[in-house]
């Protein structure tokens, strides 16, 4: 189990595939945040991820 979050993953498939989650986070930063997350994060990444590996 991890509990992974970090600006400088890379998304690994799609059209965005080898940007990183902090360009993603700029570039979309509302519109893939909310507004709301964004007005009290900012463009810092509130995402937390967690992965099981059972």
């Amino acid at each position: 189990e991890a509990w992974e979050t970090e600006i400088s993953t890379l998304v690994q498939n799609g059209s965005l595939k080898g940007k990183t989650l902090g360009a993603v986070v700029d570039a979309f930063g509302p519109a893939l945040l909310g507004t709301q997350a964004v007005s009290i994060f900012g463009n810092r990444f509130p995402l937390l991820a967690k992965f099981i590996d059972a």
